[in-house]
């Protein structure tokens, strides 16, 4: 995957040198860097890429992630615990890619609810990432109750 992201990053920059290039990825290759058995090695994307999105959706990890029997019902632990090992992995690549999870709105695991939905955008501040998500529901309905405490008017 490697060659291939290189590849594509000349391609692409050939043509519009100014272009952003992101990429959604696993969250796993926050977890482990040994591509997954599909090649995502965080290390390998997040130098090629502007953007790197992982898919932190709790819902997606096996039973016994982070010592939880259902990780869905623990969003604010597994969207952080993820983040920050995988700032160890950015590190050791020397990365300067801004990281921008994807978070979970959706019921698969758990009923998903407003306070869910806030604690991983939480997870991701406390992670030091700042307000860098996108939110995913496949039915594409969302709640406003769920972003009221994450909109706050800007300062200069």
């Amino acid at each position: 995957m490697r060659d291939f992201y290189a590849y594509l990053t000349k391609r692409l920059r050939q043509n519009q040198p100014e272009a952003v290039l992101s990429i959604d990825v696993f969250a796993y290759s926050f977890l482990k860097n040994d591509g997954l058995g599909v090649g995502q090695r965080l290390g390998d994307a997040a130098v090629y890429f502007d953007v790197v999105s992982p898919m932190v959706y709790p819902s997606h990890y096996a039973s016994g992630n982070f010592g939880f029997v259902n990780p869905a019902e623990e969003p604010y632990q597994v969207v952080r615990q993820t983040l920050e090992k995988g700032k160890v992995l950015l590190a050791a690549a020397s990365s300067t890619a801004i990281i921008r999870p994807w978070i979970q709105d959706f019921n698969i695991g758990a009923d998903y609810n407003a306070q869910m939905v806030q604690e991983e955008m939480r997870a991701v501040r406390d992670a030091g990432f700042g307000d860098t998500w996108m939110v995913w529901n496949p039915s594409n309905i969302y709640e406003k109750e769920e972003f009221l405490e994450s909109f706050r008017p800007f300062r200069f």
